[in-house]
């Protein structure tokens, strides 16, 4: 059960961080498109490198070993070029943070507008990080707003933020919360 003093306030900026994320992520590459040009590009050389090693072999049948070689050269080729991407892939499958997003001076940030009880902060793909956080604050609606501001500072536009009121004048205050974290 949620108290009366929880309130869940839908995001009334959605349209400008949106808007904002759109432009950062077309800045932003696509590691699918990544892998795609990169696999490409490794045929392409591939191809040219099997062509001036088939020539080789033809004109000089005693130096066949330009075909392991280039075997070789191609495996050590491809590993080299996809294990960034495979980096980045499991990064984002493990919901680490975000590269670009320091979460001290994100936590900190959120601490001026209230009480930050729950911070989280993932990516759903490369280049599109997301949030979620539990905030306390004296005013809920303006709480939300200066929240969502810092997000957008900070990069992130797909956001979850959970305002609770905090009526309490000072630490030692009973109050329910929705959050043993917090309280």
């Amino acid at each position: 059960e949620v108290s009366e003093k929880t309130k869940l306030v839908p995001d009334s900026s959605y349209g400008s961080i949106q808007e904002d994320a759109a432009k950062k992520h077309e800045e932003e590459e696509n590691i699918n498109v990544r892998a795609a040009y990169v696999h490409a590009l490794g045929d392409m050389v591939q191809s040219i490198g099997v062509l001036i090693a088939g020539i080789v072999i033809w004109y000089k049948p005693e130096l066949q070993i330009m075909d392991p070689l280039c075997t070789l050269l191609f495996s050590i080729l491809v590993v080299a070029t996809t294990l960034d991407i495979v980096k980045r892939s499991v990064h984002v499958l493990m919901e680490g943070v975000p590269e670009g997003i320091d979460t001290e001076d994100l936590r900190n940030d959120l601490s001026e507008i209230g009480s930050v009880c729950d911070l989280h902060v993932w990516s759903l793909t490369v280049g599109k990080p997301s949030l979620s956080v539990h905030i306390k604050a004296r005013d809920p609606d303006q709480a939300l707003r200066d929240a969502q501001e810092v997000c957008r500072r900070h990069g992130i536009s797909h956001t979850t933020i959970q305002v609770q009121r905090d009526d309490c004048e000072d630490d030692d205050c009973e109050h329910p919360c929705v959050s043993d974290a917090c309280c």
